[in-house]
């Protein structure tokens, strides 16, 4: 089992569909919670999208299953056209790989504090 050393930022394919455990604080962030701590933060992909009022900003311990999911909502910026929603990346960027992130999936959590 992975542990709170262990963050997303760290985690790779070869984590996919292993049971993790992170402690840190509850935050949200625009695509959704995660916990930070130890100067990373973990995604946490739950049924409530963000973290409720009562939860943000306290630490929880969060145990569940790192999943790949390609929902980054990311895209070329072109000149002249609208300004669009999501994160502009230069061109030549490869949109696929950069929708991908890896999550704690399947979330079971508790508050520690």
């Amino acid at each position: 089992m992975l542990t709170s050393a262990s963050p997303s930022s760290d985690f790779t394919a070869a984590d996919v569909g292993r049971t993790v455990t992170v402690e840190g604080k509850a935050e949200n962030r625009k695509v959704g919670s995660c916990v930070e701590g130890a100067g990373k933060s973990w995604w946490v992909y739950q049924v409530e999208t963000h973290w409720s009022q009562s939860v943000r900003g306290r630490r929880v311990r969060v145990t569940g299953v790192v999943r790949e999911r390609s929902d980054l909502p990311v895209f070329i910026p072109k000149e002249g056209a609208w300004e669009q929603a999501g994160i502009p990346l230069p061109p030549g960027s490869d949109l696929e790989a950069a929708r991908k992130r890896l999550v704690i999936a399947d979330a079971t959590w508790q508050l520690l504090d």
